[in-house]
Order: structure tokens, then C-alpha cells, then sequence
């Protein structure tokens, strides 16, 4: 007995399982009832394979799905114990003793935690007529299908390996899994019909009500007509109920129009000025408002002409669908230029009100009336809003209500994947991302890993001589190696500068990552599993802006170069901070933390141009910290020597120092905040350090 696998010029392609060899033939007779790893197909065909032939059989290979779609009855078999017959339309729990009054839900096993334990071929499967869920059955036997998600979210993250441990079947039933609609005739299809119609047609409401296009005659031939396309996808409510969203995208990508970088590009507001905000906020006892506008990109006007095909699902479309075409009036989601018009809607909507946007941070909307001051600050379709004067923060609420669906969710609990945890009688915030840590780590399968005490192995030489470094290269579709990067690249942006440094240090390997690479990874997953609540907290009551730089000097052991670290701090809270590799290699530590302070300089600036905005001169003094008495001199000693060849670029904090903008001081290396930034520390020192960035510091 041979299998199909293929086909050749001449005839057909066949493996025979016994000899493990591939075969050649024209001459073939079929029996499409018996499956390529599945011997209870081969059990049931007696006149072709007597039972006495399979004395024993492999347990795992015993499962078999029947279905007879006339009498719409399913017959399971599992392991040769046990075959349920059993309505598939009306499928409820299973109860797998007849004798017991306990249901348990069936778990996956996986079949590398298994012997291949052997089952006589004369052991008759036993029927029981049962009812059970569509939804939560899962077959027993499906092996490693417990490190896939089931409803598909995660599917494509999962290692490749484990997919092809399935057998056919397996495949077979992993296709037939519910999940999230791919098209418009899919939910048309499935059992849950009326709810995507239900949330089609709420979309459709919301299209017309922003009257976002006309219906026209179709033009003449040779005009661009794009076509469209839905999105489904099931959420969860606050109360963790299934709610189901619709989203109608136009395909932007076919859009032939000519569109210059100033004609698409739309800003959105920093991580760091999100932080200021919030920090401001907490020091001065604001009144904050989190919002956020409702199909924001419908509100966008459009100043090209796009043309789209009827989409599916519209009232009444098939009468008119051939003949008839719709002119975007507004945009819509997919198109190029929607980001940038409703950037541009809101922008002009703001300034009407008194709200006028930054030069430096084009998201940040400031008023000010003397003592009294407000901001906005604007990430795409949520905005905060803040400020020291109840009726103009009224005002601003209504204004931009009778423009836009705006959603008042009230003081902020949650911003950009970020907790927000706020004790105003204690003038205290606490922000963290422990929930996002739980989604990463669950998707990486971390959960269960052991904890470390530090995201790096102290000292370790991270960019090791590629001549010593390890052949054996990481498979992206095995190891989602970019993905986890990525992932931890928002963590450290966000609220854990703690693991900045790890991060950099992984993420210079992206495009030919190890084995070694991907362990370093999984200890910084590790170190998140035991500080998961760790995050940033605002309680300090200083008024001045302060920077620490460090560099350590030749690290890469690759090219030579230095690696670059800085942490500012406003109200003795850290807003912002940075790790990066410099660009040049330095001759000597001094130009390694010169450059530091000079970058660091260029941000001191920029945040204290944002802070003034918001609060005038409230904040006086600007600091810039340094461990290097030998750069810190330099600043002071015009045509230094030993920076001469350095780029003009980098001397520009001479001048800012001279004009009294900023004020250069040394501190010790023990109270250098930014170390952490630059070199794995030993635990105690690294423990220590972290305590001091993300509480408040007593300088």
C-alpha cells in the first residue's frame, strides 16, 4: 500500500511507508477512504485489510472523524476506546463517564510528553449518544494544539515545529476552528450571521451619517475604481462579553493618485511628552480628561477624486452595483492620506477654539489666560486633556463634542497600552504596563519561566567576535525573533527604561539572530516575569529639569564603537531616556561622553520648550549630569586639544552653556543614573540604580 504525495511529468508520485521510499507509477487504482496517518481509516476497510493483519496498532494514529452531513450526525472515534455519535448542530457539553456527574473539558496533551503506548486492533469502540458544545470541544488527541491560540489571533506566531507534528486529520479539524471572518461572505455564512449584520450594518449607519461618499454614475472607462473590503473581528467588552466589530477599509493601495511626502505624512505626539503631561498633571493637582473620537479618519475631507466599487453588504446594492460607483467625499480607512486629513480636520477644529498646536510637537494643543492654562495632547484618535481651569476645559469638552463623536471616558485609567494609577489626595501616579508584559509573555510562552534578577548576565560582552560567535542561526518562523524585539521595544519605551540597555543589545542582532540571541531574549522575558508591576511613579515636588549622560567607551568588540546613555527627569520623575550605539568610533572616553552630553542637550531643549508652553517659566533650572571631570572641562576650555577633530555638530552645548541655557555638573560614578543605560550591572548595583530611576530621587 503506497500514499499520494505528488505528481511528476510521467505519472504520479508515491510513498511507501514500510520501505521509506517514493515511487513512480501511471498504473494507479485509489481508495480515497483510507487516510495518510490515520490507521482507523485502514481499521474499517476489512475486505481489503483484515482486522488479524493489525495485530496492534499506534494509539495515537486511533482517531477518526466521520461526518454525514444528510442526517447532520458526526461519529468520533479516539484511541480505539471510545466513538461518540453525536448532533453537530446542537452540541453541548461532554460527559466523558457515563457514571460520573463531573464534565471536564478535554485538555490537549502534547504527544512529546508521551509514550507510543499500543492498543489490540480487536478492541471494539464503545457508542455513546452525547451532546456537546461546538465551541469548547477540543479533540483530545490533537497534538501541541495547546500552544496555539484557538480562535486564530496567535496562530501565526506559533512555532513550526508544532505544526507539523499534526497529522492530516489534526489539520482538518485545526481548519475547521471558529474564528474571525475573512470575508464578507464568510460572515454571511457562519453561525453567527445576524450579529455581522447587526455590526455591518452599525458601520454602514455610521458611514452615511458622516456622509463619507456619493453615489454616482459609474465613470467613463479608464478612471482608477477602487474596491473595498471588511474587516471583522470579535472584542471583549469591560464585562468580558463578545462584542462584534465590523470595519468597512478601502484597498488605498491600488490609489494611483500622485501624492507628495507632505501630502500623507500626519504626527503623532511623543512617549515623552505623553509622560510630561502626566507628570505635570500629578505635580499640579489637574483636572484630566481621557477621550476619544469615534471614527476619527471619516471626519477627514478629501481634496483628491476617489472613486470606490459598491461594497458588499450595502442596502439595496445589487440593483445598482454594475452601474453605479461611490465618490469618496471623505476618508476612509486604507487610504493614504486619511491620517494626514484627519490630523488636519482636528488641527483646524482646535485652533477655532483657542487651542493653538506646538512647533515642536505639532499634538500638543496649548491655552493659556494668565495664571490659568490648559493642554491637549493628541495620539492619533485618543487625546488627554488637562488644565487648571474647570470652565474652559468644559468649554473645550463641548466645543469638540458638537464637531466630533468624542467618548469622555473621564479621568485617565489607561492610555496608549500604558495603566494610569492616580492618588491625587497623596499627589502620587503610578504608571506601568503589567497587563501588556502578560499578553507578551503569554505570546512568547514565557508565563511559566523561571525568574531572574536581571534582564543581562553581568558583564557579559554582548557583541561578541562573530569568529567565536555561534553558527547556528535562529529560524525566524520557529523563533519569532524580530517580533519579540518589537514587542520589547514598546515595553522600554514606554515605562521600563530598566531593560533599555538588554533591549539595544538584542535588537543589534535582528537580522541574523542565534541561538545565543534568542536565549538573551528569553532572560529579559524572564526578568519581566518577576518585575511585572515595576513602573514609573510621580510624586516628586522639584522644579527642575535634569539630565544624566554616561558612555562606555569601546564596548562593541564588532566595530570599536561607544555605547550612549541618557535619563531626564522633571519633578524628580524620569520622562524620558534613550540607549543607542554612536554612530562614530571615539578616540578616548572623554569624546565618548562628550557626545553623550551633546545629544542629551538637544533633548533638554526640545522638553523644555514643551515644558514652557504648558507652564510658562515655572521650571528654571536645567541640569546636565556627567561621571567624566575630563569632558566636563572640555566644555569650558575653548579649541580644547582632545575635541578638535570632533564633529562642529556636537559642539553646540559650549554655546548653551555659555548662554547660561544650561548648567553642566559632575557627580559619581555610584550616583550616575544613566549606568544603567551603558553596561550590565552586578544585582545589587542594578537593583539599586533601578530603584532611583523609577521612584522618586532625592538629589
Amino acid at each position: 500500500m503506497t500514499f499520494l504525495v505528488g505528481y511528476t511529468s510521467s505519472g504520479y508520485l508515491l510513498y511507501h511507508p514500510e520501505s521509506l521510499k517514493y515511487l513512480e507509477s501511471r498504473n494507479v487504482r485509489f481508495n480515497e477512504k483510507i487516510v495518510f496517518g490515520d490507521k482507523a481509516s485502514i481499521f474499517k476497510q476489512n475486505n481489503l485489510y483484515p482486522s488479524e493483519e493489525l495485530e496492534e496498532i499506534d494509539e495515537n494514529w486511533f482517531v477518526n472523524i466521520e461526518v454525514n452531513r444528510n442526517t447532520n450526525q458526526a461519529n468520533i472515534a479516539i484511541k480505539g476506546k471510545t466513538a461518540f455519535n453525536c448532533n453537530i448542530e446542537n452540541l453541548q457539553d461532554i460527559s466523558l463517564n457515563k457514571n460520573s456527574n463531573k464534565r471536564k473539558q478535554w485538555s490537549v496533551r502534547k504527544a512529546r510528553n508521551k509514550k507510543n503506548r499500543k492498543v489490540k486492533a480487536e478492541r471494539k469502540p464503545q457508542l455513546l449518544d452525547v451532546k456537546f458544545n461546538e465551541n469548547d470541544f477540543i479533540l483530545n488527541e490533537l497534538d501541541s494544539l495547546e500552544m496555539l491560540n484557538l480562535n486564530g489571533e496567535d496562530l501565526k506566531t506559533c512555532d513550526e515545529f508544532e505544526l507539523k507534528r499534526l497529522d492530516e486529520m489534526s489539520f482538518a479539524f485545526l481548519a475547521t476552528l471558529s474564528g474571525d471572518p475573512k470575508t464578507y461572505n464568510e460572515a454571511m455564512n457562519s453561525p453567527d450571521k445576524a450579529k455581522w449584520r447587526e455590526a455591518i450594518d452599525d458601520e454602514l449607519d455610521s458611514l452615511e451619517e458622516n456622509k463619507v461618499w456619493e453615489i454616482i454614475d459609474r465613470p467613463k472607462k479608464g478612471t482608477n475604481i477602487i474596491d473595498s473590503r471588511w474587516i471583522f473581528k470579535i472584542k471583549k467588552d469591560i464585562n468580558g462579553k463578545d462584542k462584534y466589530k465590523a470595519r468597512l477599509v478601502i484597498r488605498g493601495f491600488k490609489d494611483k493618485n500622485e501624492y507628495e511626502l507632505r501630502e500623507t505624512y500626519a504626527p503623532v505626539t511623543r512617549l515623552s511628552s505623553v509622560r510630561t503631561g502626566l507628570n505635570i498633571i500629578n505635580r499640579f493637582n489637574l483636572d484630566a480628561y481621557q477621550l476619544d473620537v469615534k471614527t476619527a479618519f471619516l471626519n477627514g475631507e478629501l481634496e483628491n477624486d476617489i472613486f470606490m466599487e459598491i461594497p458588499d453588504g450595502l442596502r439595496n446594492a445589487e440593483a445598482f452595483k454594475t452601474s453605479k460607483v461611490c465618490k469618496l467625499v471623505r476618508s476612509l480607512y486604507g487610504l493614504r492620506v486619511s491620517p494626514k486629513r484627519w490630523n488636519v480636520k482636528f488641527s483646524g477644529v482646535a485652533n477655532s477654539i483657542g487651542l493653538v498646536n506646538d512647533v515642536i510637537d505639532p499634538c500638543l494643543f496649548t491655552w493659556r489666560d494668565g495664571r490659568n492654562f490648559a493642554f491637549l495632547i493628541l495620539y492619533v484618535d485618543d487625546m488627554l486633556l488637562a488644565g487648571n481651569d474647570p470652565y474652559k476645559l468644559k468649554e473645550i469638552l463641548n466645543k469638540l463634542g458638537t464637531t466630533f463623536q468624542i467618548v469622555n471616558m473621564g479621568e485617565p485609567k489607561e492610555f496608549l497600552g500604558i495603566q494610569i494609577i492616580r492618588n491625587r489626595r497623596l499627589n502620587r501616579m503610578e504608571l506601568t504596563q503589567s497587563i501588556y508584559i502578560e499578553k507578551i509573555l503569554k505570546r512568547f510562552q514565557m508565563l511559566d519561566c523561571k525568574p531572574v534578577s536581571t534582564p543581562m548576565v553581568t558583564r557579559q560582552v554582548k557583541n561578541k567576535n562573530p569568529e567565536n560567535y555561534s553558527k547556528e542561526k535562529v529560524h525566524e518562523k520557529v523563533y519569532p525573533y524580530r517580533e519579540a524585539v518589537g514587542s520589547l521595544l514598546y515595553l522600554a519605551g514606554g515605562t521600563r527604561p530598566d531593560i533599555s540597555y538588554a533591549v539595544n543589545m538584542v535588537s543589534r542582532n535582528s537580522q541574523n539572530p542565534t541561538q545565543e540571541d534568542w536565549l538573551e531574549i528569553k532572560r529579559i522575558f524572564r526578568y519581566l516575569r518577576g518585575t511585572s508591576e515595576l513602573g514609573l511613579i510621580f510624586s516628586g515636588n522639584d522644579n527642575a529639569l535634569r539630565g544624566y549622560s554616561d558612555a562606555s567607551y569601546g564596548d562593541s568588540v564588532v566595530d570599536r564603537t561607544s555605547t550612549s546613555g541618557y535619563i531626564i527627569r522633571l519633578f524628580n520623575g524620569s520622562i524620558n531616556w534613550r540607549c543607542w550605539k554612536q554612530k562614530s568610533v571615539a578616540t578616548s572616553t572623554c569624546e565618548a561622553e562628550f557626545v553623550a552630553m551633546s545629544i542629551m542637550t538637544n533633548e533638554l531643549i526640545a522638553l523644555k520648550h514643551v515644558i514652557d508652553r504648558v507652564l510658562e517659566d515655572r521650571v528654571k533650572e536645567v541640569v546636565v549630569y556627567c561621571d567624566n571631570k575630563a569632558a566636563i572641562n572640555s566644555i569650558d576650555m575653548a579649541g580644547a586639544p582632545n575635541l578638535r577633530h570632533v564633529s562642529i555638530r556636537y559642539h553646540h552645548i559650549k554655546q548653551c552653556v555659555a548662554q547660561n541655557i544650561i548648567k553642566v555638573k559632575w557627580v559619581p560614578s555610584e550616583k550616575q543614573l544613566a549606568d544603567i543605560l551603558t553596561k550590565p550591572l552586578p544585582t545589587s548595583t542594578f537593583e539599586k540604580v533601578r530603584f532611583r530611576i523609577l521612584l522618586e530621587n532625592e538629589e
